[in-house]
């Protein structure tokens, strides 16, 4: 969520891209079929993010209510093989991109594209689940008197973006085994960044003072310490790329409360234990207060042991984890939601079934 590792400028979450491609076909030779986002606009508005810019990818881009590419969608022209002569290609090594197209949009489009076309849906008893981000566009649906009758928020921020990032970067520093002086200079080189893409400059000024802190940044590392983290010329530049989006600048204006104590539907609202992306101390609490600030006591927010932040049953809750562990949802969370929904649909219909 929300950044790249590497430490420049923000040194959130994520990871970098140099060598995806080439591990897309790696699967594909293992007959595994990979289906990847085109992308949003942290990529060139003219071609394919990672990874499903490789051709053994499907990629897939964003639709909205009139079925034209989303505004925020990366829609692609076209690729060249990762193997191919790349001043000389033949025929053979450039393909088009993307490969399919998918509702998206505002969550709003999605619910009514949903009531339109399955009318046997009761429109009455519609709810939203929303992972990480996603639960705070659930959040602001609902906040906005959207299309939603409960809502199930997994791992959502609840304290401010910035705060969060922060919080974030120097987690996964830490257990990554950065030297601790390391992991304060990078966080507050990161506040600098951070606030410096709150002021109102325009977007070139942004990405030119950006970029020079960046380097000035890189000039100050030794190469130990780059590689300690994972500091790159391309994390860099995917860093301040990202960070100079609409998409980015407007998630660092966000404080989730602020749309949380507007709910006025029922709410679960569960955490990893072990997340270190959103983590639960800080934020299942936040989303606690801000819930009971509300007008509507129908929420309830948990926080599960020994879960990660994509909700797996973790060692370390670590990034880099998460591709090695088998379970792809714990069965703890699938039991808890699908309950919990059942209930506040037997609240709506009068049942008990």
């Amino acid at each position: 969520s929300w950044g790249y590792v590497g430490g420049l400028p923000l040194g959130a979450a994520g990871g970098t891209l140099g060598n995806i491609p080439a591990s897309i076909k790696q699967i594909a030779e293992a007959g595994i079929l990979t289906c990847a986002a085109a992308g949003n606009s942290a990529t060139p508005a003219n071609g394919n993010g990672a990874p499903a810019v490789a051709d053994e990818c499907i990629s897939v881009v964003a639709t909205g209510p009139l079925d034209g590419i989303s505004a925020y969608s990366s829609g692609g022209i076209g690729g060249i093989d990762e193997d191919a002569d790349f001043l000389s290609p033949e025929p053979d090594d450039t393909y088009m991109k993307p490969d399919v197209t998918a509702p998206g949009g505002y969550v709003t489009d999605l619910i009514n594209a949903v009531l339109r076309g399955q009318p046997e849906v009761d429109g009455s008893r519609v709810g939203i689940l929303g992972h990480s981000e996603g639960g705070l566009s659930a959040a602001k649906v609902a906040a906005a008197d959207g299309p939603a009758d409960f809502l199930v928020l997994l791992a959502p921020p609840g304290v401010p973006l910035t705060e969060l990032l922060q919080r974030q970067a120097g987690d996964i520093y830490r257990q990554g085994g950065v030297d601790a002086a390391l992991v304060e200079r990078a966080l507050r080189r990161q506040g600098e960044s951070l606030a410096l893409l709150r002021q109102d400059l325009p977007r070139d000024e942004l990405r030119r003072r950006l970029r020079a802190r960046a380097e000035e940044w890189v000039a100050s590392l030794s190469d130990e310490e780059k590689a300690a983290m994972g500091v790159t010329e391309q994390t860099v530049d995917q860093s301040v790329r990202q960070s100079t989006t609409d998409w980015f600048l407007s998630l660092l204006r966000e404080d989730p409360a602020h749309h949380l104590r507007r709910v006025e539907v029922p709410v679960l609202a569960l955490f990893g234990g072990k997340d270190i992306q959103v983590d639960a101390e800080s934020n299942a609490e936040a989303v606690r207060r801000a819930l009971d600030a509300g007008d509507d006591p129908r929420h309830e927010v948990r926080v599960l042991d020994g879960l990660n932040h994509l909700f797996q049953s973790a060692e370390t809750g670590a990034v880099a984890e998460y591709g090695s562990i088998e379970e792809t949802i714990s069965p703890e969370v699938l039991e808890t939601v699908t309950t919990w929904i059942g209930e506040r649909a037997g609240e709506s219909d009068g049942s008990a079934d």
